[in-house]
């Protein structure tokens, strides 16, 4: 199973970023403090939907393990005074991150470290912030998060299956995140350059995972277009439930040219790659959204009008029927074999609604006029 986990903030962003995120790998998750898994409704409402739904795996910071507040602490004692100083300067012009208090549970040592170097306050010298927030200094704050990240991905990455609710989530986990600064920092490297074992594996790992991100989120941001607004979560649900069997095709096929991209050293030489590898891809969706507009029960049974006719009592059994049949080419075999009928899918479910606009200035449509919209 491959996953990702989302960092550096509790609530995950309602993006289309994040839309293609929960589209594209097996399992996501976000990283929730003790006191919000005992009191769930404190989560953003979109958080909390996709977590009641089964889309979003909550981990526990405690789950990173006993070592990582001293790891943390002596990472900040190898920086340079003078990289120190800058950082409470940061600190003291109110640039900070909050930080939840149960995201240092276990790792007083790092926490402590971080107050007596001065690049830490209490939430309590903010007005709007209670005592159970941190004030970091903001690139500490990044840091700490990303350092929190990696450990959870490695131990999930190198457990077993768990048991019972609350058990942490198992597969191959990376991080994920939508924001620049969170991504400069797992560039930095927070491991030693001498790890091996398990740490070497997730050392690799993240690398490779941070580098084919941004030609992962380029080509999937113009082959899956979605809306911007937050997305039902139902209709996530169903869709992952009905399609979801043709995803890992679709990422191994995808990953496979994201690595043969990363190949190219060349920048000027890489860009036309990409310009082919998009063209490529483009046309070979274009074939599958061409084969499922080909599927005449299918397209009348998206009709909008027989929605409204489903409520005719003689005409219900026999629409109904229609669709099913319509649905029954979805058995394709030679269809859904192909490594991009996913996103085809996904094009046909979520691309953004037509608006069709009357013919001539001043004209109503007569829909608008029958429904009493105009």
């Amino acid at each position: 199973m491959q996953a990702a986990l989302y960092f550096p903030f509790i609530n995950v962003p309602p993006t289309a970023w994040w839309t293609r995120t929960l589209l594209y790998w097996d399992r996501v998750g976000t990283i929730v403090p003790r006191s919000y898994w005992h009191d769930p409704d404190r989560l953003g409402r979109f958080t909390l939907e996709l977590v009641r739904e089964g889309l979003v795996d909550q981990f526990r910071p405690e789950w990173a393990g006993r070592s990582l507040g001293d790891n943390f602490a002596r990472y900040l004692d190898r920086l340079g005074a003078e990289e120190i100083d800058e950082r409470r300067r940061r600190l003291r012009n109110g640039q900070v991150v909050f930080v939840h208090r149960d995201k240092w549970l276990m790792y007083a040592s790092g926490l402590r470290e971080v107050r007596q170097m001065g690049l830490a306050l209490g939430g309590d010298h903010f007005m709007h912030r209670g005592d159970e927030w941190v004030a970091l200094e903001q690139l500490t704050a990044n840091e700490f998060m990303a350092a929190l990240t990696l450990a959870l991905c490695q131990r999930a990455s190198a457990a077993g299956e768990g048991s019972g609710r609350g058990a942490m989530p198992t597969g191959t986990w990376v991080p994920t995140t939508d924001l620049v600064e969170a991504v400069q920092v797992m560039l930095s490297g927070l491991e030693p350059k001498a790890a091996c074992g398990e740490s070497r594996k997730m050392n690799l790992r993240v690398r490779g995972e941070v580098a084919a991100a941004e030609i992962r989120t380029e080509l999937l941001s113009e082959l899956l277009p979605v809306p911007t607004t937050p997305l039902d979560v139902n209709q996530i649900v169903a869709f992952r439930r009905r399609h979801g069997d043709l995803l890992p095709n679709l990422r191994r096929h995808l990953e496979s040219k994201i690595d043969e991209a990363l190949t190219v050293e060349d920048e000027v030489l890489r860009f036309r790659l990409l310009d082919r590898i998009r063209d490529e891809l483009e046309d070979r969706i274009a074939e599958a959204e061409a084969y499922l507009r080909e599927l005449p029960l299918k397209s009348v049974s998206r009709s909008s009008i027989l929605k409204l006719l489903k409520f005719v009592p003689f005409l219900k059994d026999p629409i109904e029927a229609g669709q099913d049949a319509a649905e029954s080419f979805r058995s394709n075999p030679n269809f859904e074999s192909e490594p991009l009928a996913y996103l085809a899918f996904a094009r046909a479910t979520f691309a953004s609604a037509r608006r069709f606009t009357p013919k001539q200035e001043g004209d109503v449509p007569f829909v608008e006029a029958i429904s009493g919209m105009a």
